[in-house]
């Protein structure tokens, strides 16, 4: 097995610690209303906030799901983050729409199926 690592350093003291990553191919990303930070997503449904004006944090606000994030839009002020992840099951796919609270950092979960009928 081969893991990856990356570190950063603190300006004011001498701190090395691991940063967040995807290791899997980005499936979605969107940045915040002020330019602050960005979330990004994987194939995996990791979840991560960088931040933008010091480019020195990230934090995995989600880990992985093994369900890949399909969809994200920040609302209500930035204050939730909406996001999309889709399960196959044979040939059919169950929508997951879920509302992460970005200040008090849960998930709530609204799940629906939705089947195409070919009419042709």
């Amino acid at each position: 097995m081969i893991a990856a690592t990356a570190m950063a350093q603190t300006a004011s003291e001498i701190i090395i610690k691991p940063k967040d990553l995807h290791y899997a191919a980005y499936s979605s990303a969107v940045v915040s209303s002020d330019g602050s930070y960005m979330l990004t997503a994987d194939e995996t449904g990791k979840i991560i906030r960088s931040d933008l004006k010091s480019f020195g944090t990230t934090t995995a606000i989600r880990s992985s799901s093994g369900i890949p994030v399909t969809w994200m839009k920040l609302v209500n002020n930035d204050s939730i983050l909406l996001f999309s992840q889709k399960v196959r099951y044979g040939n059919k796919a169950t929508d997951s729409l879920l509302f992460y609270h970005m200040y008090n950092q849960t998930v709530n979960k609204v799940q629906s199926s939705v089947t195409f009928m070919d009419h042709s």
